[in-house]
């Protein structure tokens, strides 16, 4: 019993160490982002003043979006066919959604920077995805360990 209850702290205080380590990483992920997307689109001081208040709001009603749109995740062999029918027309909402999102978007960012830094942007931010992905397995394949208490973190929750 006592094993078993030193054990379980020590997992709660991993999974909290592991929680702080992610908010570590994720402010990490945010300034590599933000130094990337300044220096491919080559903004002006004035440009990223104006620029970096939109983008974030922007990527803020897009993550707010997308979590408020996510599918339960029940299995597939035992979901009805009305909650199939539910689930495909929540998607198609949540994408006109993300297409209405990103007119606004890129309506709002036109005074702001010129419509050749705007078609840059996507397919910066689609370049940092890939970047950051191709590191993130690498360090998963030099490390299996670490993929391994990720795996099990992902199960617990």
């Amino acid at each position: 019993m006592l094993i078993t209850c030193i054990s379980y702290g020590q997992n709660r205080q991993m999974a909290r160490k592991g929680k702080a380590m992610d908010g570590e990483m994720k402010e990490r992920i945010e300034a590599r982002l933000i130094a990337f997307i300044t220096t491919e689109l080559d903004l002006s001081t004035d440009e990223a003043q104006d620029f970096w208040p939109i983008y974030n709001e922007y990527r803020e009603k897009f993550e707010t979006a997308r979590a408020e749109n996510r599918p339960d995740q029940k299995k597939w062999d035992v979901m009805s066919d009305e909650e199939a029918a539910q689930l495909i027309e929540s998607r198609i909402k949540m994408e006109e959604d993300n297409i209405a999102l990103r007119k606004q978007y890129y309506n709002d960012l036109k005074p702001v920077i010129s419509n050749k830094k705007i078609a840059k942007l996507m397919m910066v931010e689609r370049e940092f995805k890939s970047k950051m992905l191709s590191s993130l397995k690498e360090r998963m394949r030099k490390n299996p360990e670490r993929r391994k208490m990720r795996e099990r973190e992902q199960q617990r929750n």
